[in-house]
């Protein structure tokens, strides 16, 4: 039974530091990432023109929130290994409802990126992608969806006991309430998970495709040309 109790105790820290670590990794490289992809995107008067720039511009800046609001607590949350340790420094609501917001964004705006790519590389007769200013108002609308959607996690969630620990976590304040039912049902697996990938996926082959077309004409047309 001791065998048992401390392998399982073993084993349950060996994971927090695996966890610590990969968290560790992709919040560091992933902030400075960002923060070179935003330096870039700025100071560049190529890309200030350019709507695809503009949206990977705001899509670094959503990456960023997501990962300061979102990792970054999950990253203490294993440190300190009671989830109420961190209530202070991280609030549940604050830290569940922006990484909702920004992760619902950077969702939003890779959809409308993929859609973009596709556009652009139809067929010679239809070939235009979003322009800047449709692609600002999207990316306005993206962030009013988004804080719309975050705030009902600002209200509704909360750090709970859990049942035969000495811990808490961060969930909603009534676990069989319908906006549990929803965040559980529809809003994880649904509107951030089978949805943007779904698009993502439909536009990413058709925009391979595409490109896959236009190779072909090249060369077709230098064949053309080598046989003259």
């Amino acid at each position: 039974m001791s065998f048992t109790t401390d392998f399982i105790s073993a084993l349950d820290l060996a994971i927090r530091y695996l966890n610590i670590s990969a968290e560790s990794f992709v919040f560091i490289f992933g902030i400075i990432g960002n923060i070179l992809n935003i330096i870039v995107f700025i100071s560049l008067k190529t890309f200030r023109t350019n709507p695809c720039a503009f949206c990977l511009l705001i899509l670094s800046i959503s990456d960023s929130g997501m990962l300061l609001f979102n990792t970054l607590p999950n990253i203490f949350v294993n440190i300190f290994k009671v989830y109420g340790n961190v209530n202070s420094m991280f609030p549940c609501k604050i830290s569940i409802a922006f990484g909702q917001v920004f992760g619902l964004m950077s969702h939003m705006i890779m959809c409308v990126a993929v859609i973009d790519q596709c556009m652009s590389t139809s067929t010679y007769e239809r070939r235009q992608g979003i322009n800047l200013k449709l692609m600002r108002c999207l990316i306005v609308i993206f962030i009013f969806v988004s804080i719309l959607h975050g705030i009902p996690f600002l209200v509704f969630y909360d750090f709970q006991p859990l049942p035969g620990i000495n811990a808490t976590a961060c969930v909603p304040k009534n676990k069989d309430g319908p906006f549990a039912k929803y965040a559980i049902y529809v809003s994880f697996p649904i509107i951030q998970g089978f949805i943007p990938i779904s698009i993502m996926s439909v536009f990413g082959l058709m925009a391979f495709r595409n490109v896959r077309t236009m190779s072909k004409r090249k060369v077709s047309i230098i064949r053309l040309r080598l046989e003259q």
